[in-house]
């Protein structure tokens, strides 16, 4: 039987979507947002340096998929070793509970007729997912490389593989049959089971889209949410999706049973090599109305769209909570990833701690982040504006302006 989730309550700002619900996964308690630890970029000794002296609710696995067949293989191989590797099972890391999130490059229906033919691979994802288990999300779009065209000299058009291809979008599956696969996965998930079950919310997804996917999943009594952000940062265009979701929830009233697991996050709203400080944008998921904040992505870019790797000193960003900026740091200890990754959770985790011990002060959000440096600077101040509206029909305060 699958385990509910209790929300034992559940205390709102008036303005933002912060919201304060207090929740318990097994013997794990959740009061106010909290960070997940990236288990991907982590080494042994940066997990032994900080477990004494912090302690995270739980790591979190996320992986893309690009191929059906790199999943097959976990069908077919005989290796506990392959199998170890692919769900990033680590000793040392059973200490703390974990949480394994997949986002799919591929129609799964290409290559099975039902889901019950990849059966064995949600047999083997529930033993190492151990707090709650994440239905997979589908990517709906992907890009493909066809071959471009170029003019030779003497005006007749030849194609060339060696010559710089385009790329252009593909769909890869329907809304219809994403929400089959989905109900199809639960149905599979929710046998013999007692961890909670978070449905797939796509951030790429149109409008129309997701109005269709949440009123499917609110007539299914799904309420357990992990939004998947596909390397999307916090900004105007995820946001106004973002508040699409929680409006349509709302309006039926099932806002206080949901949990929000916001992943994937583009670490920054927008980086420049050239610059020292960049807007964070992970740190803003809380204010959208995320409970749980996951690990940061990039976006996918095509092979040939990559650019030369970043210096180390670029990459190795440290979050500053007192003005909401990742600013380069000097500190050459903390130029290896496995090294920032896990010193900005660090971080982050307390400042989430932070905002909600200033929430209770007077229960709304605002007079803590208008002296954040970055939410009063970048574009004026339009993010913060944007961060403290629910919808396009809550009143105007002219304090915020």
């Amino acid at each position: 039987m699958v385990k509910d989730i209790n929300i034992s309550e559940c205390i709102e700002d008036n303005n933002s979507w912060y919201n304060y619900k207090p929740f318990k996964i097994g013997s794990v308690d959740f009061k106010g947002t909290v960070k997940t630890l990236d288990s991907k970029n982590l080494s042994k000794n940066v997990f032994d340096s900080i477990i004494g002296k912090y302690k995270f609710k739980f790591c979190e696995l996320t992986k893309n998929i690009d191929t059906f067949d790199r999943l097959y293989k976990l069908y077919t191989t005989d290796s506990d070793e392959f199998r170890n590797n692919f769900f990033n099972s680590k000793r040392w890391l059973k200490e703390i509970p974990n949480v394994i999130n997949f986002t799919f490059n591929f129609n799964p229906y290409d290559h099975v007729d039902n889901t019950d033919k990849i059966s064995w691979f949600f047999d083997q994802y529930y033993e190492f997912s151990s707090l709650f288990l994440t239905i997979p999300n589908i990517r709906t779009k992907k890009k493909i490389k066809v071959e471009s065209p170029i003019i030779n000299t003497n005006n007749t058009i030849q194609t060339m593989k060696e010559h710089t291809p385009i790329y252009r979008l593909t769909n890869l599956i329907d809304i219809r049959q994403y929400m089959e696969f989905v109900d199809d996965c639960f149905q599979l998930l929710s046998s013999k089971n007692n961890k909670p079950i978070f449905v797939p919310l796509s951030l790429r997804l149109s409008f129309k889209e997701l109005d269709t996917l949440i009123e499917h999943y609110i007539n299914k009594e799904y309420y357990n949410y992990w939004f998947d952000f596909e390397g999307k940062s916090i900004n105007p265009n995820t946001l106004s999706r973002i508040r699409r979701i929680f409006n349509i929830i709302k309006n039926k009233g099932y806002f206080p049973k949901t949990i929000s697991f916001f992943t994937n996050i583009k670490r920054e709203i927008i980086s420049n090599v050239k610059l020292n400080e960049s807007p964070a944008s992970d740190i803003l998921s809380s204010i959208a109305g995320a409970n749980i904040i996951g690990v940061n992505r990039e976006p996918p870019r095509p092979l040939s769209n990559l650019v030369p790797q970043s210096p180390p000193e670029h990459k190795a960003r440290i979050f500053e909570s007192k003005n909401y900026y990742y600013v380069k740091t000097n500190d050459s200890k903390l130029y290896q990833k496995n090294r920032y990754v896990t010193y900005n959770s660090v971080i982050l985790d307390k400042e989430l701690s932070n905002q909600t011990e200033n929430f209770f002060k007077e229960y709304k959000i605002y007079d803590y982040l208008k002296d954040k440096n970055m939410l009063k600077e970048y574009e004026n101040g339009k993010m913060l504006t944007e961060l403290m509206f629910k919808s396009e029909s809550s009143p105007i305060n002219e304090e915020f302006y």
